[in-house]
């Protein structure tokens, strides 16, 4: 039904309290909101000039014993430098979870944003590039969260029977 549900249940996922999460400065406030609320110790780095997507050197100059994740966010439809970032996760053991709200049908290396993280969160809000008038998709690569996500859309609703006035 959102984005952010889908950003809540990656976190739930993949982070258990007081881990950290490096995020780009020009995140999505209510993601960082969404971490701090579940206890995950935030931190912020700052972006390039260019396209003020999060700067790589600054990940590699972060990272510590306490990281468990990256946040990335593709801003304005210019994809991150994600091939590089991927290959910093893999070598540190992080969880990588792309914010793709602004990069539908962004390519970086042939490949379509949202397909190199664990998992790529899609926003269909009335603002964003292709729009449904809200929404959200995931692109995961876990079955668990698959099923979580596909039963929490499908299986948690209130039945209620709706009366208008008009």
């Amino acid at each position: 039904p959102s984005a952010r549900l889908g950003f809540y249940l990656s976190l739930k996922k993949y982070f258990k309290e007081n881990d950290e999460i490096i995020f780009s400065a020009m995140s999505f406030p209510l993601y960082v909101k969404i971490a701090n609320q579940l206890n995950l110790k935030v931190r912020l780095i700052d972006v390039n000039k260019e396209d003020l997507n999060i700067s790589v050197d600054k990940i590699k100059e972060s990272i510590n014993s306490n990281t468990k994740g990256i946040v990335v966010t593709h801003l304005f439809g210019y994809p991150c430098e994600i091939s590089k970032i991927k290959k910093l996760a893999e070598e540190n053991n992080l969880v990588l979870i792309e914010d793709c709200a602004q990069s539908f049908g962004s390519y970086h290396s042939n490949i379509e944003t949202g397909n190199f993280g664990d998992v790529g969160i899609l926003s269909f809000n009335g603002n964003k590039i292709i729009t449904t008038g809200g929404g959200g998709a995931l692109l995961i690569k876990s079955t668990k969260l698959a099923k979580k996500a596909l039963h929490l859309i499908s299986n948690s609703k209130i039945n209620h029977k709706w009366k208008y006035n008009y």
